[in-house]
């Protein structure tokens, strides 16, 4: 997965529960250190 699909996932994610805009950056910024620490482990 992309992290542009990560992001959209996760705008989306959180559209949804509250449509808080601090909520979707912070679950970007979450999903995001999860994919990079995916891709160190690999």
């Amino acid at each position: 997965m992309t992290l542009h699909s990560l992001r959209r996932m996760a705008e989306s994610t959180v559209d949804a529960a509250s449509g808080s805009k601090q909520e979707t950056e912070e679950k970007e910024e979450k999903m995001f250190v999860e994919s990079e620490n995916m891709k160190l482990l690999r």
